[in-house]
């Protein structure tokens, strides 16, 4: 399958004349076939390699609703409803997994990626803000899971990495949405410009 079949079929459907709205769907489809894919294959790889049945029972009931936001998709009118679902989804699903499996096998490098989907997915207020809320209740889980965690080895130091690079990860990626989404208000303004240039020339012209 070329490049340009995936994109094809991702854009589906899609007004490619309104940037916000391409870009928009872009990322909530993209978002949505990857992570359906990714949780499929960790449904098997915890139910038969691991036999860790809890995650891989978590993971079914998050590909379930991955599938069910997908298919909401075909209607555009309810993209915001498959944001909300998908947004909903990958929130508690962390926080699940986090009190699940805590950090063994580096778990908790999942849990840094949270603001990757979250703020491309919600815009990068309204993303800020779902995001501090996640991290406010992953660092308390994981602050009390201190000497505890990894037959111990889970200590303070840690712990402070963990906060520190989560929000360093949170920061860059709200500064990226940001300059993108200005720059986009900018390029929409500066088209919105030529063209009301554009049609004064042919209304001079026709004078």
């Amino acid at each position: 399958m070329s490049f340009k079949t995936v994109y094809d079929l991702i854009t589906a459907n899609i007004d490619s004349n309104d940037y916000f709205q391409l870009r928009k769907e872009m990322i909530v489809r993209v978002f949505l076939y990857i992570a359906t894919v990714i949780l499929i294959l960790f449904t098997f790889i915890n139910l038969f390699i691991y036999k860790n049945y809890p995650v891989a029972f978590l993971d079914i009931i998050a590909s379930i609703i991955s599938l069910y936001s997908i298919k909401k998709l075909k209607n555009r009118n309810t993209l915001n409803l498959a944001v909300n679902i998908s947004s909903f989804n990958l929130f508690f699903f962390f926080l699940i997994f986090l009190i699940l499996n805590k950090n063994n096998d580096n778990g908790l490098f999942w849990i840094m990626f949270l603001p990757i989907f979250i703020i491309p997915l919600n815009g990068h207020n309204r993303g800020l803000i779902i995001s501090l809320i996640f991290y406010a209740i992953a660092f308390t889980i994981a602050y009390f899971g201190i000497d505890e965690w990894q037959n111990g080895n889970w200590n303070f130091h840690s712990y402070i990495r963990f906060v520190i690079s989560s929000l360093v990860l949170l920061y860059v990626i709200y500064v990226n949405e940001l300059a993108i989404y200005r720059s986009n208000v900018l390029l929409s303004e500066k088209e919105k410009e030529n063209k009301e240039y554009l049609k004064k020339l042919q209304e001079m012209a026709q004078i």
